[in-house]
């Protein structure tokens, strides 16, 4: 019975909302059919046009805290973790969470 009915949060083949906008505006290219495509992937329009207008904005209190993960990475040798990186970041006077950390390394291609 369960394979059958799809999760709540499957939509758009399970993609993130940054995926599922993409493909709503690669979409919407060839017709006008924002709204039809907003409603069809359970994504609000407002949030659609949001990410359209911030898609190419540079925050630089972030791309600091990316150089920084990269620098504790490198000078690492490669070994350091987002919970390094993290304990890391606040002695230096940073306040980062593991998470966030974790959020860098991915942003930055780190492993």
């Amino acid at each position: 019975m369960g394979e059958r009915y799809l999760k709540k949060g499957y939509r758009s083949l399970n993609a993130r909302q940054h995926q599922t906008i993409a493909l709503i505006e690669l979409l919407s290219r060839e017709q006008n059919i924002v709204k039809q495509l907003c409603h069809l992937f359970e994504i609000p329009r407002s949030s659609y046009h949001y990410h359209l207008k911030h898609r190419g904005l540079v925050k630089p209190e972030r791309e600091k805290l990316r150089q920084q993960a990269i620098a504790i990475h490198r000078d690492s040798r490669g070994s350091a973790g987002a919970r390094t990186i993290a304990g890391q970041l606040n002695q230096l006077g940073e306040n980062v969470g593991r998470y966030k950390a974790a959020s860098l390394m991915r942003d930055t291609g780190l492993i």
